[in-house]
């Protein structure tokens, strides 16, 4: 196989294989000039809206342009997104011109699966196997909200019952949704107030001293099913080891769901641990 293209697989692996472990100003009051009373009625009442203008679909599917870029170094190819809600999250990357699989990244709500299908080997694991996640609540459904750009707060299913503990403040054009209670990260989702929708959420520790954020961000929405819908998503992990963009362009956004919700691993790919993928993947240069 061409050398440039054994390596941009190998990028691309390894950009999901961080995804699977991050799957992983000044403000002022949103109502001014109003009794204590009106402003919390106000508050809610634009809360309420935020997760009225969420998607309702049971699926969502999508063809991806990706572009990653790691430590300096990019790659783009095409993918698929599949999502089923509450079910399974299925992120496949392909090589651009061949049309090959590389890599497919599948959460359910009780494990993760990553395959290399260029070493024909993967990883199977829980959400409780990795220490991050397992700290700061972060699971499938958190990571499925961040994929369908919903409100979410970890370890929480029912996000009405939630929307009391978000913080609101007002900067500008827009409204942020402050989750400052969790024992050790904050979570913060920025809105469009004119259209009530998130366009960003920020993840990061409490602790100054710790640098890492992960930040996902939302742009070029269009509407699905009578609700706006981002078309570009942007993953980054900053200060959290190694420095990553995930750029997902998506066209032809539908409901479609005929397709397998699970993957079947071939009998002859090898059981590996995220390290030694890591440790495998690092020795290259593009």
């Amino acid at each position: 196989m061409n050398p440039l293209i054994r390596k941009t697989s190998r990028l691309l692996t390894l950009a999901l294989a961080l995804l699977m472990l991050a799957a992983c100003g000044g403000t002022k009051s949103i109502v001014s000039n109003n009794s204590a009373a009106s402003v919390q009625d106000a508050q809610m009442a634009y809360k309420k809206q935020v997760v009225a203008n969420q998607q309702t679909a049971e699926t969502l599917t999508a063809r991806l342009g990706v572009n990653v870029n790691m430590g300096g170094k990019s790659v783009s190819c095409n993918g698929i997104l599949r999502m089923k809600r509450d079910d399974v999250v299925q992120l496949c990357l392909t090589l651009p011109l061949l049309g090959t699989e590389v890599a497919r990244l599948e959460c359910t709500p009780t494990e993760v699966l990553l395959l290399d299908r260029f070493n024909k080997q993967f990883i199977r694991g829980t959400y409780s196997d990795v220490k991050f996640l397992q700290q700061t609540g972060l699971d499938f459904y958190s990571f499925q909200s961040m994929l369908w750009d919903e409100l979410f707060v970890p370890g929480e299913r029912n996000i009405d019952d939630a929307l009391p503990r978000f913080r609101t403040a007002q900067n500008g054009q827009h409204t942020s949704l402050i989750l400052s209670d969790t024992p050790r990260l904050e979570y913060s989702f920025l809105t469009l107030t004119s259209k009530a929708v998130v366009d960003r959420v920020s993840i990061r520790s409490k602790n100054v001293g710790e640098k890492g954020e992960l930040i996902c961000s939302y742009s070029d929405f269009q509407d699905l099913s009578g609700k706006p819908f981002p078309s570009t998503i942007k993953l980054e992990m900053r200060d959290l080891g190694t420095n990553m963009t995930l750029k997902l362009n998506l066209s032809r956004i539908g409901h479609d769901n005929k397709w397998e919700t699970r993957t079947s691993v071939p009998e002859k790919y090898r059981e590996r641990q995220t390290k030694d993928i890591f440790s495998q993947l690092s020795k290259f240069s593009l």
